[in-house]
């Protein structure tokens, strides 16, 4: 079962979204901030990341954790789904050099997250 590093702030759509990967059979990592995510990359990694851009102001946001990522030896491979609010901006360009396999607005269902990490992980 691919294991997914879900970083998403707010609580109640994590756990929904959390749950609806569990039930179509990914192992689900939680973080709800990017400090957080980049503590457990430090130790482990996951098979794709799920990542929410907009975090709490004063936190790290999904941007600058994607970042680090790619700076990164194991962790620049790993493939990542970015999930974008309605009022956050995606800057393509920048989330194309970044890596990112897909971007999803939110909001968006557990079955078609569930397609788009499975589509990410089938993709070179």
């Amino acid at each position: 079962m691919p294991a997914v590093l879900f970083v998403e702030d707010d609580d109640c759509l994590r756990d929904l979204i959390a749950e609806a990967l569990r039930d179509t059979g990914f192992v689900v990592i939680e973080r709800k901030l990017a400090e957080e995510a980049l503590v457990y990359l430090g130790q482990n990694t996951p098979d794709i990341i799920l990542l929410d851009l907009g975090m709490p102001p004063g936190e790290m946001s999904g941007l600058e954790l994607l970042a680090r990522l790619r700076e990164g030896d194991a962790a620049a491979r790993i493939p990542v789904v970015v999930l974008s609010g309605f009022g956050d901006v995606v800057n393509r360009d920048v989330t194309g050099r970044l890596g990112v396999s897909l971007v999803l607005s939110k909001p968006a269902s557990g079955a078609d997250i569930a397609r788009a990490i499975a589509q990410s992980l089938r993709s070179p």
